[in-house]
């Protein structure tokens, strides 16, 4: 996963990526921590594009998307939200997800 750094970075991607997933993370959050290897096997799995985001370091992106909690991981397609979870993650409604996505990759 890479990271992203600044507002700027977000919106870029958003023009240029089809599909991607985004995870907001917190320094001194222990689910954030525990769950980003996670996320981070699931996108290699189905070869998926991946970004992160410290949301402490990109306070206009946390309040643009609403990410008021972590972690968060929001899938976007097409410039469009598409799938959001926030706090617990579910793994096994966000494979669903991806696999739902990669087939219209």
């Amino acid at each position: 996963m890479f990271e992203i750094q600044d507002f700027e970075s977000y919106q870029k991607l958003l023009d240029e990526k089809q599909t991607f997933l985004l995870y907001g993370k917190q320094v001194n959050c222990s689910v954030c921590m525990a769950d980003f290897p996670k996320v981070e096997r699931l996108v290699q799995q189905y070869d998926f594009p991946a970004y992160f985001v410290d949301l402490e370091k990109v306070p206009m992106l946390k309040g643009q998307l609403s990410l008021f909690t972590a972690p968060v991981v929001i899938l976007f397609h097409s410039g469009k939200e598409f799938h959001r979870q926030a706090r617990i993650i579910d793994f096994k409604q966000l494979t669903q997800q991806l696999e739902r996505l990669s087939t219209v990759r």
